[in-house]
């Protein structure tokens, strides 16, 4: 790890160590407003008002909603990841690779940010109700 972080400093300098960060912006930015709100909106379609979500539900939406987002946003997450990891601008990432490029890895990030958000939202939810109704008992 050292001998990476030198040989990043050596040629990049302290810019190096930030390669990418502008498309990690543009991939989580539009991922977030895709995500929140749409997580809101299932819930209001397929959870009665008068009551709470389940587990089971709340895992259901989330992990739809994630891979959803996941997929929408995988294209520049390519982008950012090869970026990061080569030399390469988005020019020449696009002409050794072709726009086949933008679907690369869409199934893992999918897949992954699925339970991640499933994980995620399901103890936002507890939480939120633990503290709404212990808000109420007081």
């Amino acid at each position: 790890m050292g001998n990476g972080i030198r040989y990043i400093l050596y040629k990049d300098g302290l810019s190096g160590f930030y390669r990418g960060f502008p498309l990690l912006l543009l991939r989580d930015i539009p991922y977030r407003i895709i995500k929140l709100p749409l997580y809101e909106l299932a819930n209001d379609k397929f959870i009665p008002n008068d009551r709470n979500a389940k587990s089971y539900e709340t895992l259901l939406i989330a992990s739809s909603v994630g891979m959803i987002s996941a997929a929408l946003t995988n294209p520049a997450d390519s982008i950012k990841t090869l970026m990061m990891s080569s030399n390469n601008n988005i020019r020449s990432i696009f002409n050794e690779n072709g726009y086949k490029i933008l679907l690369r890895g869409v199934g893992y990030r999918t897949i992954y940010t699925g339970f991640s958000n499933a994980i995620f939202f399901t103890y936002y939810e507890y939480f939120k109700n633990y503290y709404n109704n212990r808000k109420t008992l007081v």
